[in-house]
């Protein structure tokens, strides 16, 4: 896929009792080859066809939201991805939500590699000295 403008193939399919949705990074080429397959498949399932393009190279990605989204009556857990790697640089990578839409659990990544949410915080210099600039709760 090198030297192809990225383009994307969402996929949706359910698994089980969850609704799963993903998004690949594809070259003009694989969504050409993509609609043959598709043509020369019988019964052609999603969870085929995102192992098809898995073989092909094609990895999760998305520039504007969750790469990878699975959607069940316990709730939603989402993930987000660049290139295939798990990374999000204005917030969590991966986000777990109550059927409710509130945050149960969350999790940073950049470029695959887990950091503490403190450590996102850009670094100062007042004097020589390191600060990093945190939010602290002050208690009434």
């Amino acid at each position: 896929m090198s030297g192809d403008p990225k383009l994307h193939i969402v996929v949706s399919y359910k698994e089980n009792d969850t609704d799963v949705t993903a998004s690949y990074a594809a070259s003009e080429q694989i969504l050409h080859e993509a609609e043959l397959w598709e043509l020369q498949t019988i019964s052609p399932s999603a969870k085929a066809f995102v192992a098809w393009l898995q073989e092909r190279g094609c990895k999760l990605d998305c520039q504007d939201g969750p790469a990878l989204i699975e959607r069940s009556a316990k709730g939603t857990h989402e993930q987000y991805y660049e290139n295939g790697l798990l990374n999000r640089s204005d917030g969590p990578a991966r986000v777990v939500r109550s059927p409710d839409g509130s945050i149960v659990w969350e999790s940073y990544y950049r470029r695959d590699r887990f950091v503490l949410k403190e450590q996102l915080a850009p670094l100062s210099r007042i004097s020589g000295v390191s600060v990093r600039k945190v939010g602290c709760r002050v208690e009434p």
